[in-house]
Parts: C-alpha cells; structure tokens; sequence
C-alpha cells in the first residue's frame, strides 16, 4: 500500500491510500509505504472498509505469534500495575488504538473475556488472539467449572450489525457452554 496522505492516527482512510496492492487479501497484514515510498509500518488491510488500514506498528518487525503476544501482554500488564483485579473482575482488558491493537476491544467479566471486533483483520485472528490470552491471563477465581475451554475462559467474539456489514464478516453465536450471565466482583 502506498500512501497520497497521512497523520499519527492508526486510521488508513481510502482516500488517503495512493495505491493498493491487488494481491492483498481483505484481512491480511500489509506493509504500509509514505507517499515517498519509504517505509511506514504494516496494518490490516480491508478494501471493502472507509478505513482502508489499521496501522499496528510503524516499526519494521513480523506481525506474528510474539508480536499479538506482546500487545497483549502490554495491554494486560498495564491493568495490573493499575492493581484493577484488586476492585473488580470487570474491566477494559483491551482498548483498541489505545493498546496500538485497533479494531479490538477486550472486556473482561469474572471469567468471560468478551471481544468486541470492528475490523476484519481482526475478527479472523479473535480465536488465536483469545488463546494468547489465556496463556498471558492468569486463571479465572472460577477454574472449577467445567465448561471451560482449554484456555480457561469463556470468549464471546461479537460485533456490531452495521460493523459486520462494512467489514464484510459475520460472528457466530457464542460456543454451546458460554454462560448467557455472570456475576461480577466489584
């Protein structure tokens, strides 16, 4: 992708784009170049979106396994140093462009991590993103039960109607075991 514009914002607008590669997937990680053609970063890519790129990082790394892991891991340890778990179990674990993970928020209740999507590149990492957290999260208060999944949470992944359609996905309903409620501690 090649950029006519830019700003510090993690937004891509279409019209900002000079140029798109046609190979590139709706979804995929691409690499992002200035209007000079130096390199700018890489972000998820969705054509069919007013917001063309969701830029994940200006510096030149692989958007891989260590690099979710590591955005993730930032976004939870910055909960805990704020000592959040000592009020409640049920906050923000993930908040978007403010954890440089657009298109994502993370809410925790009790022991369901509840994802909330807004790009597509996203919604088809949700799963192994829900994974890696279950490896960064510490087990749930509520381990006894059952139903949970290998990673000892519950995951909802959902999206807004409208979202869906511009994205161009569709989440499914929750995995047969997720709780319809739950009780938090505040």
């Amino acid at each position: 992708m090649q950029l006519r514009s830019f700003t510090s914002h993690p937004f891509i607008y279409q019209r900002m784009l000079r140029g798109a590669d046609r190979a590139a997937k709706p979804g995929e990680v691409v690499n992002v170049y200035d209007k000079g053609g130096e390199y700018f970063g890489r972000g998820l890519y969705n054509p069919r979106s007013e917001i063309a790129v969701r830029m994940l990082t200006h510096a030149d790394v692989p958007i891989d396994d260590a690099f979710w892991r590591a955005a993730l891991g930032r976004a939870a340890e910055l909960r805990y140093l704020l000592r959040i778990d000592d009020v409640t179990d049920a906050y923000r674990l993930v908040h978007a462009e403010g954890d440089d993970l657009s298109g994502l928020i993370v809410e925790r209740y009790a022991d369901c991590l509840v994802f909330e999507v807004f790009a597509l590149g996203m919604y088809q990492r949700a799963a192994r993103l829900a994974e890696l957290l279950g490896e960064i999260l510490p087990a749930p208060a509520s381990l006894d039960h059952p139903q949970h999944t290998a990673d000892r949470w519950h995951v909802i992944v959902r999206a807004d109607e409208r979202i869906e359609s511009i994205e161009g996905f569709k989440t499914a309903p929750p995995a047969e075991g997720v709780p319809t409620s739950t009780v938090i501690r505040e």
